[in-house]
């Protein structure tokens, strides 16, 4: 079952960031349907230890692009707070003594999902037009 479908309108126009994306809302579906089917906390644990491990790479990989692109610090310091809101949920969540159970598990997707979908189709998709812009020389990189 999805919890967050996939599809082109995800897309940020960055083929290397759309498929990490993607692997993303993969994992996050994945975390759904251990929660709901109730499946051991091992199999649970070892999924949530995948997601925070994915999301770290990514959010390099990301932050990495944006310093490459000559986009101005504040815009990375913007982005960076950003991701460091998302790691500091998933680390408290990880450091609860409740974190397998599955009510809390859907209250920390409802939570995660709702800031993917926003930070993708707002932060994400508006920084990745500015970076294809900066390229193209048509963007002024302090913007």
């Amino acid at each position: 079952m999805e919890l967050f479908h996939w599809d082109s309108s995800c897309g940020v126009g960055d083929s290397l960031i759309d498929e990490h994306h993607r692997t993303l809302v993969g994992m996050l579906n994945e975390v759904y349907d251990v929660a709901i089917a109730e499946r051991d906390s091992r199999a649970l644990e070892e999924i949530m230890a995948r997601l925070l491990a994915y999301t770290e790479y990514h959010f390099n990989a990301e932050e990495k692009l944006f310093a490459e692109s000559g986009a101005s610090h504040r815009i990375i310091e913007v982005h960076q707070r950003a991701h460091d809101r998302l790691r500091t949920r998933l680390k408290e969540y990880l450091s609860l003594p409740d974190k397998n159970d599955p009510a809390v598990v859907i209250d920390f997707l409802g939570f995660t999902v709702n800031w993917f979908q926003v930070h993708i189709q707002g932060m994400d998709r508006e920084h990745a037009t500015m970076i294809r812009e900066i390229n193209r020389g048509s963007a002024d990189p302090a913007m």
